[in-house]
């Protein structure tokens, strides 16, 4: 089972990898499942969902030893199939940890026993503020859109097992447990009113006390810290604004993305000018407030909400209609498929010193992956010749260059090839199939550099400088050796600017070009 330590860290990690300070911590299922198929996160239940409300209630918080005895954990007593008697307390465990936070960052605490010092570590609590999100995300129970405890107490109900005398006090408790202890009431005179206001956190960072509240400490500590490029939209209130803010998303939203999402062939990962299209063409499905976020060109969210259910739900998107919406379960879709997706992307040296014809010097391949289970870091596959070993779980790179005389399958193959390595099952879509998915869309594939002088295509293009790959259009860019290589015309758009669209307004991300050549080792 991940620690509540393991989900904490999980989750700031999954947000927090892109370089902008307006990322919804917007929790889905998806978001969870993804975490909890990491390769290399410990899991004791299949469904992810399950795993991450165990790690709230367990006494097991995974900050060591020293911790969990202090910790006073409400929902320790289990009945016999594992979950706990009461999780309503689920939010007075919350209460605990932050009183353990704020204790161990006073000033006048030594150092080693500021058990959770600001910022080193995620705030204890990040877990239960997702928890929230998720319920909402998920509208369990299809309660009232405004309506936020009631979804937290369905989910209990859904995934544990409670009788009904049980659940008919749940809902109650939650609203006291969460609203008392968690966040907490503070009255405060002011201007001859009497004015609710969240509790506060109080704890010592940079020579000064801060108070704040859990909300406020989670995006502070998003700025503070040094670990993740990005930071979290700022969204602070009384208990719920925030959680109106990040969840975005709930059943009308997912069957609109659901439909729009089902235009792309599987396989082939959109791009985000793709992304884009089909958002702004299906905008009448999607509620008001998102609605307007299309108009108002605020695409940023909704585009890493898509690309999530793309990762995870390809079972989901294939079987959606207008009418019947998915017959798929969205929280198994990733594990019954079983089928690790690739697809091949042309990895590059470019001297532009050299005419436009033959401007492109090696050309080898990159397998991108783009659904299904993630490869294992360390893990090697062979086909057609190239051996593609995986550094991290997003891609790997082929250092055999291609030739005329080698095998070209991975770049001309018109159909899925479908390769297995002992228990793995692997569809690979040729870079064939992938460019005529990008041409159909009329969305540009822009290829930038790397840090090895390399060109290669990645899916954030939202670049001001690249190189567009073009096929077949007849405006002369075409490259000799690519289209040797391919078996099509080819080329690249050595002239191409990328103009940041006026449509997308919450762009806050830098690209580094290095420019000039360098030569290739071996």
């Amino acid at each position: 089972m991940g620690s509540l330590k393991d989900w904490n860290e999980a989750l700031v990690s999954h947000f927090l990898t892109r370089s902008t300070s307006r990322i919804l911590f917007n929790v889905t299922p998806e978001v969870i499942t993804n975490i909890h198929n990491k390769e290399g996160f410990e899991k004791s239940r299949n469904d992810s969902i399950e795993d991450f409300l165990m790690a709230l209630c367990n006494e097991k918080t995974g900050y060591g030893e020293e911790i969990d005895k202090k910790f006073d954990c409400k929902t320790t007593e289990k009945r016999s199939n594992g979950w706990p008697v009461k999780p309503e307390n689920i939010f007075w465990n919350a209460y605990e940890l932050r009183v353990m936070f704020q204790y161990g960052n006073r000033e006048s605490v030594p150092p080693e026993k500021q058990y959770f010092k600001f910022p080193d570590f995620v705030p204890p609590w990040t877990s239960h503020l997702a928890l929230t999100i998720l319920a909402t995300s998920m509208n369990v129970g299809y309660q009232p859109e405004n309506s936020r405890y009631p979804m937290i107490a369905d989910l209990f109900k859904q995934k544990m097992d409670i009788n009904d005398e049980d659940y008919s006090k749940l809902h109650e408790r939650i609203i006291d447990e969460y609203t008392r202890k968690f966040f907490g009431k503070v009255s405060t005179y002011s201007s001859g009113y009497y004015w609710r206001a969240p509790r506060i956190i109080k704890y010592y960072y940079k020579d000064y006390d801060n108070w704040k509240t859990p909300w406020s400490t989670l995006y502070h500590w998003a700025e503070e810290q040094s670990i993740y490029p990005g930071t979290f939209r700022k969204r602070d209130g009384w208990i719920m604004d925030p959680v109106t803010t990040h969840s975005k998303f709930r059943k009308d939203d997912r069957n609109a993305m659901l439909g729009a999402l089902n235009i792309f062939d599987t396989g082939v990962s959109p791009s985000d000018h793709a992304l884009d299209q089909v958002i702004i063409q299906n905008k009448s499905n999607f509620r008001n407030s998102n609605k307007a976020d299309i108009t108002n060109g605020k695409l940023i969210a909704l585009r890493e909400y898509a690309l999530g259910l793309w990762e995870n739900n390809q079972n989901e998107i294939r079987s959606y209609s207008p009418i019947s919406g998915s017959s798929a379960n969205p929280s198994i879709d990733k594990d019954i498929s079983g089928i690790s997706v690739f697809q091949i992307m042309p990895y590059l040296y470019i001297d532009e010193t050299r005419n436009t014809q033959d401007r492109v010097q090696c050309f080898m391949v990159r397998l991108h992956h783009t659904g299904g289970p993630s490869p294992r870091i360390g893990q090697i596959i062979s086909i057609k010749g190239h051996d593609f070993q995986f550094h991290n779980t997003k891609h790997a790179t082929s250092l055999t260059p291609l030739t005329l005389n080698g095998n070209l399958d991975l770049i001309k193959n018109k159909e899925v090839i479908e390769h297995k390595e002992k228990e793995h099952v692997h569809h690979i879509y040729s870079f064939n199939t992938s460019i005529d998915v990008y041409t159909k869309t009329s969305s540009p594939m822009v290829l930038t550099q790397d840090s090895n002088n390399m060109y290669e295509w990645m899916r954030d293009d939202e670049v001001s400088k690249g190189f567009r790959i073009v096929k077949g259009m007849g405006f002369g860019y075409n490259d000799e050796f690519m289209t040797d290589i391919c078996g099509f015309k080819i080329g690249l758009d050595y002239n191409y600017q990328r103009i940041r669209k006026s449509k997308v307004k919450e762009i806050d991300r830098t690209k580094i070009k290095l420019d000039g050549g360098s030569k290739i080792s071996g």
